[in-house]
Parts: structure tokens; C-alpha cells; sequence
């Protein structure tokens, strides 16, 4: 066994042999710390990877320590501090310390009175400054951390600006909720009937109408098998936390929404990333996928349609992602935020399958919410469906209930008003909706496809399509999406997300909600701007000089 002992940022590597028991070690750990640095009465912590710290007080403490960081696969850490006096000693199991005899049960109480114990009133500065916990500071969101590379200060002031970069629709006037959604709220906030709480998995009508919505012809839901959220971004973060312990991976797309991400970064969790392939309309490369897999994959999370593809996945696809997922006997969360926003299914040829209804054999986590296809992302309503035809996910049911009560339910007034929405909405709103989504991206992607550095990926549904940049044609005066984003901003006044948010370098994702007229002018502007570097533009200039 191998161990980093440390004092005073002095790290020093013990050795013990692997036949030695935990009675031996403790005391052998003892003599290394005396000859290595002269030191008799010490404290000694155990500190992992997330700062957890155990005490070690007595030599069960030492193995239970050491064994919660064999998994890790890496050295364990252990800190020497000196001992005050009247502190208490590190003994062997059954001795007694400072104070009572303590049984085993009462190890924890141990713990916190010798950290109390230790504890020195800190020397007075001339500023007090509170250390953030490690968790919060590792939480990433790549959002953030490219768009902070864009000077957003540098808009030109002859042009109006335009944003094809966020995915809200209530940011465009032509995309407006179906009114029998605003009459059902403005009658659940008059009768004052959905004013308190509720059960933290949500208010029982709503889940009763969500089961429906979602039961299939071979797996029937009940509202036991709903669990409500504070938007789809609380049932992702539920789904994952219920099937995955910190050090543990789930399999997410790339390019996909950089949420996953945060996620993981929040909780300890590894990602890994499939490929989804362009020259097949973003296709799952199932073949990668199956490569990814190890013993701590937990889930494979399916985003169909896709943010920020905009894609569909065919029939087909979808059961080589099922048979990988039975192969190795992982589960699905599959996030349908978008679903119902499918405005070109190639004649039927091409229509939307959510990923549950062509199983018997997979459990699936289904996610939904009024964000998108409703129009109203402020609501923050979302849901997890457990379709579960072989009863694998019973345990995880009651997961997902207790991970509901951290936030003790949604919004009860918007979840009073669910039975209706889903209900009674009109099929024409539907309809509409997809008919102005198509004819958007029908012109966005002309006005992109009919520029020679662009390359656009035909979206078949949600919000977005992606665009692919050919930098070399800029001739090095544009290296890159970030580049990019930057100058269109700067110059023309068009915001974009650069495809590093996405993990899809060179590329950008534009956002299809603005209405037509607002599509020509980011044509106008996109397609002068491209001219401008081109290297085809300065080759011409080059020509005519000379002539």
C-alpha cells in the first residue's frame, strides 16, 4: 500500500507491505511521521478528491477511509496537524480517549469534537475572506465560458442588433403560447385554488394527465410513474443524480447541449462523448458509442430532437442506440424537451419515435416539459416519464421522489393548469407553430447555404440549426468559431453561439425563431461579412489590381 502523507505542504510517500493489517499500519504510519519530521502529538485526516475529511481517531477509521478511496484508483492523502494540548488521541478500537468510552455507533461524535477541538482561532487580517465550497467552484458552464470571450460592448451603433444565439422563444414576437394556456393559469390564480405547496413529485391531476400523454400501447404509465420538476433542467438533474454516484460516466452527444456538462461538473460525474455525424444529418455513430462503455457507465442520455442540431433521429438509429443500451444493460435518459416541434418528417418517411416506444426490452427515463413546444421556458415546469416495461427502474422511482423533495416541487399554480394545457390546446396552435418553424429554417438555411464559407446542416425540428464554418477561406484573418462570433458581432451586429459550446469546433448554432424579415437581414449581413475575408474576395481584389 502506498500513501501521500503531509505536513505543511511537505509530501512524503509511505510504503507498507501488503500482508500487514490495519492493527499495524496505524502505528507503523505513527513512526514515519516521528522519524520523517520529528513530530510525536499529531492529528491525522484523510482528505478525497471533493476535500471530504475524516478524522483518523482509531484504526477502523483508517480502513474506512482508505477503502471509500481504493475505488478512486489513485494515492490517498493524509494530513498531519499538530495536536493541541487536552486534544484527543488517535487510539486503537475499544481505548479509551479524552472524555466518555465511546462505542462504535459514536465515531461521527468523535469526529466532530477532536475537529472541534483543533480548531484555532484564525489570526485577525485586515480582510475576512470566506472560502466558496469546491463543488460550487467546480461547476462549469461552458456558456458562460465562451461567451465571455465576446466582447458583447462592441456592437456597432448604425445597426440594430440581432441575437440567433439564445433558445427562448418569447425573445421573438411571432412565436406566441396558445391563449386557452393563458385563460387556464389566469382561472387556477383567481380561485386561489394552487397557491401552497403541493407533494414535492408533483400535484396529482398533472401527473395523472402526463401519464396519459405519454402511455404507450405496450407500457402503460400511471401518475406513479411521473415525476414533476422545476423545468426539464431539474428533471435532467434528477434523472442523473438518481443513476449515477460521484466518479461514475454517462455517454452524451457531441455536439449537444452543454448543460449535460454542468451537470457533471456539479456532482463528481465523468462524461464521455459520442459522435453524432454530420453527413447523416446527425446521425448517432452507435459503433463509437459502443466503444465508450466501461463498468462505471451509468446511462446514455439521448437528445432527440436535437439542441442544438435540430435533427431527428430516423427509426433505425434509434434501435442500434437500444441494442447497445441492452447489451450491456445501461438505461436511457432520453431528454424530448423538443418533441412535438417536428416540422419536416420527409412526407412521413422520417417521423419522430420517441426512444421508449421502440423498446420491450430497455428502461427508459423520458423527459418533457411546457419550455419549449408551449412556449414558455419561464414557466419552469418539466417532467421525467419512467417508462419501464421490465421493472428494473422500481428502486429508482423512489430515488427520484426523494431527489424532488431538495426543491419541494414546482411551480404548483403552472402544474394546476397542466391537464388543460395538455388537453384542450388546440391542434391548430401545433400546427401554426410547426408551420412558421419550417418555413424559418427553410430560409435560414438558403441564406446560409448560398454563402461559399458556410455550410449548413438541414434542421427537421426544434429550434436550431448548425452551421459549419470554412475558416481557411478567410485566408487566417478568422481562425476559428470564437473568431467568428467575435467579428460578426462587432461588425455587423449578429450574435451567434460558437460550436465550442457544443464541443463542435467551427461551427456555429443559429437559432430559427426569428421571423422572415428579420432572416433576410442576418442573410444580408452574414453573407457581406463573409465576403469581406474570403479569400476568394481578396483573390479577386489581387486580380483587378493587377489588370
Amino acid at each position: 500500500m502506498k500513501l501521500k502523507i503531509v505536513w505543511n505542504d511537505d509530501v512524503r510517500i509511505f510504503y507498507t507491505q501488503k500482508d500487514k493489517g490495519w492493527n499495524e499500519i496505524l502505528p507503523d504510519i505513527r513512526t514515519f511521521v516521528r522519524e520523517a519530521w520529528g513530530i510525536d502529538q499529531f492529528n491525522m485526516t484523510y482528505v478525497d478528491e471533493e476535500d471530504e475529511r475524516i478524522t483518523i481517531t482509531r484504526t477502523s477509521d483508517l480502513e474506512d477511509a482508505l477503502t471509500r478511496y481504493k475505488h478512486l484508483e489513485k494515492i490517498p492523502r493524509l494530513h498531519i496537524a499538530l495536536q493541541p494540548s487536552g486534544a484527543l488521541k488517535m487510539m486503537p478500537d475499544g481505548d479509551d480517549v479524552e472524555g466518555p468510552r465511546l462505542g462504535y455507533g459514536s465515531v461521527g461524535w468523535l469526529h466532530r469534537k477532536k475537529e472541534a477541538a483543533s480548531a484555532q482561532p484564525s489570526e485577525k487580517s485586515e480582510q475576512w475572506v470566506v472560502e466558496p465550497s469546491q463543488p460550487s467552484m467546480s461547476t462549469v458552464n461552458k456558456i458562460r465560458q465562451v461567451v465571455d470571450q465576446i466582447d458583447m460592448t462592441a456592437i456597432p451603433r448604425d445597426k440594430e442588433f440581432i441575437s440567433i444565439a439564445i433558445g427562448d422563444p418569447t425573445k421573438y414576437p411571432n412565436l406566441l403560447p396558445s391563449s386557452n394556456m393563458i385563460k387556464e393559469v389566469q382561472n387556477e390564480l383567481i380561485s386561489q385554488h394552487a397557491n401552497g405547496y403541493s407533494v414535492s413529485y408533483g400535484v396529482r391531476n398533472a401527473r395523472i394527465a402526463i401519464s396519459k400523454k405519454y402511455s404507450l400501447p405496450h407500457i402503460h404509465c400511471s401518475e406513479e410513474d411521473v415525476i414533476i420538476g422545476s423545468g426539464c433542467s431539474d428533471a435532467l438533474n434528477m434523472s442523473v443524480c438518481a443513476l449515477l454516484n460521484e466518479g461514475d460516466n454517462f455517454l452524451i452527444p457531441r455536439p449537444g447541449f452543454s448543460f449535460y456538462e454542468t451537470l457533471a461538473s456539479r456532482y463528481g460525474f465523468k462524461v464521455k462523448y459520442y459522435n453524432l455525424l454530420h453527413h447523416k444529418e446527425w446521425e448517432i455513430d452507435t459503433e463509437h458509442m459502443r466503444s465508450l462503455i466501461d463498468q462505471r457507465t451509468k446511462a446514455i442520455l439521448v437528445n432527440n430532437p436535437s439542441n442544438p442540431c435540430g435533427s431527428v433521429l430516423k427509426e433505425e438509429n434509434i434501435m442500434n442506440v437500444l441494442k447497445v443500451a441492452e447489451d450491456y444493460s445501461i438505461p436511457i435518459i432520453s431528454d424530448e424537451i423538443y418533441a412535438g416541434m417536428i416540422y419536416d418528417d420527409n412526407n412521413g418517411q422520417d417521423r419522430f419515435y420517441s426512444v421508449a416506444s421502440l423498446t420491450k426490452r430497455v428502461p427508459v427515463l423520458t423527459l418533457g416539459g411546457l419550455s419549449k413546444l408551449y412556449l414558455v421556458p419561464g414557466w419552469r415546469v418539466g417532467w421525467i416519464v419512467m417508462h419501464d416495461p421490465i421493472g428494473a427502474l422500481n428502486k429508482v422511482r423512489t430515488a427520484l421522489q426523494k431527489l424532488s423533495t431538495v426543491l419541494l416541487g414546482a411551480n404548483t399554480m403552472i402544474q394546476s393548469a397542466i391537464p388543460s394545457i395538455l388537453c384542450e390546446t388546440p391542434d391548430k396552435y401545433y400546427e401554426e407553430l410547426n408551420d412558421k418553424l419550417h418555413r424559418q429554417s427553410s430560409l435560414l438555411y438558403n441564406e446560409f447555404n448560398d454563402i461559399e464559407a458556410l455550410q449548413p446542416i438541414r434542421a427537421r425540428g426544434a429550434m436550431y440549426l448548425m452551421v459549419k464554418i470554412d475558416v481557411e477561406r478567410f485566408n487566417g484573418k478568422i481562425k476559428n468559431d470564437i473568431d467568428f462570433a467575435n467579428l460578426l458581432l462587432k461588425e455587423q451586429g449578429v450574435l451567434c453561439l460558437p460550436g465550442t459550446i457544443f464541443n463542435m469546433p467551427n461551427y456555429f448554432r443559429a437559432v430559427i425563431c426569428p421571423p422572415p424579415r428579420i432572416i433576410a437581414e442576418i442573410g444580408k449581413r452574414v453573407r457581406e461579412f463573409c465576403r469581406k475575408y474570403s479569400s476568394d474576395d481578396d483573390e479577386k481584389t489581387n486580380l483587378t489590381a493587377k489588370l
